[in-house]
This record gives structure tokens, C-alpha cells and sequence, in this order.
């Protein structure tokens, strides 16, 4: 086995075999040479261009072509690459390390697969999977060969690059690998099958954060990024539209129309001017695609995302994070195997998703607050009425404030809907969407930022994590000397 590796291209070379753009090869590209009794020919290596990139990405170019070399010709990944792990299409993609899948194929013989196929429930620890090898491949009941394979990512080792985009991480290393970014830790899952992967390839992640229907937002200018990658020009910005649990796409590849789009960048909602953005690289996933205790910790037939593969009908899995040690990370991890009464009894909602903070215009410069997100779906919160009623289902809208938008706020309960109801406009609430002057009047303006989340309560009293924060900024007028977060505040101008 020979790893070739061309610090660049010899540009000077009319017979080079690797066109511009690529990285490399799973063969060294030469015609047979024979020493004696041995003989060399081009399927014995590899070959990698280096492109002056530093040492990480260059260690992780021929680590990608010898994993081409080894699994393309012991595992059916002949010829396809696949969204997470060594094998994706780019190398600026992978995650660094083996994922479960490729960490157990026979061939290299390294780590037991821990199979669940069979009616039960199951409980067990997840210490850090790079460091113990451990992980769990799970049969999606009602499939034929389809499967979750879920893993606790701690990044204890300093290439485990599974979740390295986000702004945070671009600030760091440019969503690379070095310097190392610790953003991304939890819980992963990663779903074997075709017919539902972003890309129709055979493995994926099924990001905690769920799959949505994709809109174009807008477009902004972005100066050229040259760290390892050129970046720069008219670049678009995607927003969700609709949550579908089952056939949308997540975020680290969207299809926006019939075109599949990558999230290079991501709005800055706290700017009041549409030009502003982060850069973040969320196809690399954004540090927040894990399941974590007090984040996301239910992976449910009813959750977004839906641990029903693409079929609705599919609803004899779920998987409950319910314990995290605070000192070694390890999580403690209940999975339901066709038995989807005994995990509804046990287990409240799934975190409600996809929360939007919309104007309801009252005036041409004024609105009230107006949240909107997806409905929950499990039959003892759709239903009063399934299993044993104790109480009616409810949704919960809580309500914060700030003056710093960048600054998340305490929350109060606000109100309580109905759980047939998804959205609500907060009357009590009037924003003005820039200032006006009223000369004599005595009126000032502040800007505020108010803040909502969403809870669900099923008819046992259950009660969900609350949702991600949906917002909206604008400007409160005090006609006094009051302080403008009290409720009397005179609107008089």
C-alpha cells in the first residue's frame, strides 16, 4: 500500500491525471511497475493532493482516499460517498473520524455492533464513543433494512469533527478542525436506508433541530472568505417554512424548490438591518444537532425530527435521554422497541418546533406580536380522550424582555391555548417598527427585543421542553417617567 501524496498539482506535467478541484484518488494512477517478484500497479494506494492546506485537512485527504480504498472494496459503499463520516463527496465535509457505521464494518473488525431488533425496553449508558467504541445500531420497526445508529459525541478526542460549523466555530477555525471547536456535544443519530437521506445516500444525521420545507429569504454580499476554501460574492440566506417531520430537509443540505442548497450563512435575527449575517457553515452542521438533557431529549414517531423513517405509519421506536453525568458526559439513554403505549405513558411531549414571531400590523408603523409554530402530534395531547385522562391538553406561551437582543431573557408564563390552536397574538404587547418624533409630546423611544417559547401539556400533565426562542424587535413608547418594561406604559403618541 503506497499513499502518494503531491504537495500541488505539476501543473507542468501534461499527462496529470487528477483534474483541478480534486483531491484525490483511492489509486495511485501509474501503470504497472515490477521489481523482481513484485509488481506495482495502480490499485496498490492512493493518491492525495495536498494544495498547500494545513496539516489537519491534508492528514484528513488521505485518510479519506485510503477509506475509499479500504471500504469501497469490503462494504457496499462501492462508487457513493455518504452525508457524515470519512466517505462524504467533499473532504471539507467529513467529520474526521469513523462514524459507527464504518467503525464496525467487518472488514476492519474494531468495534461490536450492539443490535436492537427485538420487542422490549432497553436502558443503557453511552460513555463518549470515540474514546469506548460503544454505540447502538437500531432496526426502524416496519422496515426492511432500515436503521438508527445513535452515539454520544463528547469531542474527548480533538479530531472528532462530527458537528464542527456554526459561527462560533468559523471564528475558531474557519469550520475546520485546528484550532478545536468543543461546540456539537450529545447524543448523535444517524439513520441507514434510502428514500428519506438529504442526498438519498446511505447514511445521514438526523439533526435534533428536525427537518423543515425551505424557502429562499434573500441574498446578501459577503467579502471573499480564502482560508482553505474561496468564499465570497452574492450568497443566499434559507429560512424554514413549514416543519415536515417525515420528507423535509434539515440543514446540513436543503432543497429549495427542485435545487439542493447549502446554509453557508445564517441571518442574524437581532440585527434590524437586512444585510447583516454570520457565516456558519451549517452544512457542517452548527453545534446544535445533538440530543441533549434540557435541550432535545425525546426521538419519538411524533418528535421532529420523526424516528418513523418516512412513513407515518411507523411508530414503534423511541429513544428518551434521561440522565447526563455533568463530570464525564456520559448519557443514560431509554429505548422503546415497539412499544409506543408504554412510551407515551412515560414520556411527555416532544419539544414543540418551528416557533415564528411575526407583525400584526395595527397601524402602518405598529403591530402586535404574533407566534406561530407546528403542531404537536402525539395522540395524548391531540386527544383528551387517548389513554387516561387526567387533565386537557394545553400548549403554554411564555413571554420575555430585553434591550439586548443577544441577551436571552427570563421567561413568564403569558397564557395558555388549547392544543388544537398554534398560534396567538399578544395584545398586550404594541411595537413600533422605527421611531417618530412627536415634538412636545414628551414621548421616548426605546428599542426592546420580546422573546416567546412554547410548551406542551399532554392530558396527563406532562409537560415538554419548551421550544427554541422565536422573537421580534421593535421600538415601546413611554409618554412618562415610568419605566417602559411596566404595564403602564401610555402609548400616547
Amino acid at each position: 500500500m503506497i499513499l502518494m501524496n503531491y504537495r500541488t498539482i505539476p501543473v507542468t506535467d501534461t499527462n496529470w491525471f487528477l483534474p483541478q478541484g480534486v483531491g484525490g484518488t483511492s489509486t495511485l494512477g501509474i501503470s504497472s511497475i515490477t521489481f523482481g517478484n513484485t509488481t506495482i500497479g495502480s490499485s496498490n494506494g492512493i493518491t492525495a493532493l495536498n494544495l498547500w492546506h494545513a496539516v489537519g485537512r491534508s492528514k484528513l485527504i488521505l485518510e479519506h482516499e485510503f477509506c475509499h480504498k479500504l471500504f469501497g472494496e469490503h462494504i457496499p459503499l462501492t462508487g457513493v460517498h455518504s452525508n457524515i463520516g470519512m466517505m462524504t463527496p467533499g473532504h471539507n465535509g467529513t467529520t474526521y473520524i469513523m462514524t459507527p457505521m464504518e467503525r464496525s464494518a467487518p472488514i476492519l473488525n474494531y468495534i461490536p455492533i450492539n443490535l436492537i431488533d427485538q420487542t422490549g425496553i432497553y436502558t443503557d449508558t453511552l460513555p463518549d464513543y470515540t474514546e469506548s467504541g460503544i454505540s447502538y445500531k437500531i432496526k426502524i420497526p416496519g422496515t426492511s433494512s432500515e436503521y438508527v445508529w445513535i452515539a454520544n459525541h463528547q469531542k474527548k478526542s480533538l479530531y472528532d469533527g462530527v458537528s464542527r460549523g456554526g459561527s462560533n466555530c468559523y471564528d475558531i477555525n474557519f469550520a475546520e478542525i485546528d484550532p478545536f471547536c468543543p461546540d456539537g456535544k450529545g447524543l448523535y443519530v444517524y439513520r441507514q436506508g434510502s428514500g428519506c437521506s438529504n442526498l438519498n445516500q446511505p447514511y445521514d444525521v438526523v439533526t435534533s433541530e428536525g427537518r423543515f420545507d425551505w424557502s429562499f429569504d434573500r441574498s446578501v454580499t459577503v467579502p471573499l472568505q480564502n482560508y482553505h476554501h474561496s468564499m465570497g460574492g452574492n450568497i443566499s440566506i434559507f429560512i424554514t417554512d413549514n416543519g415536515s417531520r417525515y420528507n423535509g430537509r434539515d440543514e446540513y443540505a436543503k432543497y429549495v424548490g427542485t435545487s439542493l442548497s447549502t446554509q453557508i450563512l445564517t441571518d442574524d435575527v437581532c440585527s434590524l438591518d437586512p444585510d447583516d449575517y454570520s457565516i456558519a457553515w451549517n452544512e457542517r452542521g452548527d453545534g446544535l444537532d445533538a440530543f441533549n438533557i434540557g435541550y432535545e431529549e425525546i426521538f419519538s414517531p411524533y418528535s421532529n425530527p420523526s424516528s418513523s423513517s418516512c412513513n407515518s405509519g411507523n411508530t414503534g421506536l423511541t429513544i428518551a435521554l434521561t440522565h447526563q453525568n455533568s463530570t464525564t458526559g456520559a448519557i443514560i439513554v431509554k429505548v422503546y422497541y415497539d412499544n409506543n403505549t408504554t412510551a407515551l405513558h412515560d414520556l411527555p411531549p416532544s419539544k414543540p418546533k418551528n416557533i415564528k414571531v411575526t407583525e400584526d400590523f395595527i397601524s402602518q408603523y405598529s403591530y402586535h406580536p404574533e407566534i406561530k409554530w407546528d403542531a404537536n402530534i402525539e395522540p395524548d395531547f391531540v386527544s383528551a380522550t387517548y389513554g387516561v385522562e387526567l387533565v386537557e391538553p394545553e400548549y403554554e406561551i411564555y413571554r420575555g424582555y430585553s434591550a439586548d437582543c443577544n441577551v436571552e431573557p427570563d421567561y413568564t408564563l403569558l397564557t395558555t391555548l388549547a392544543s388544537n390552536i398554534t398560534e396567538y397574538i399578544d395584545n398586550s404587547v404594541t411595537l413600533y417598527t422605527h421611531e417618530r418624533t412627536y415634538p412636545g409630546q414628551g414621548c421616548n423611544y426605546y428599542l426592546r427585543t420580546y422573546s416567546y417559547k412554547v410548551a406542551a401539556i399532554d392530558n396527563r400533565g406532562a409537560r415538554s421542553l419548551k421550544s427554541e426562542r422565536g422573537l421580534t424587535t421593535g421600538f415601546t413608547i413611554a409618554c412618562s417617567s415610568e419605566d417602559p418594561f411596566e404595564d403602564n406604559i401610555l402609548n400616547c403618541c
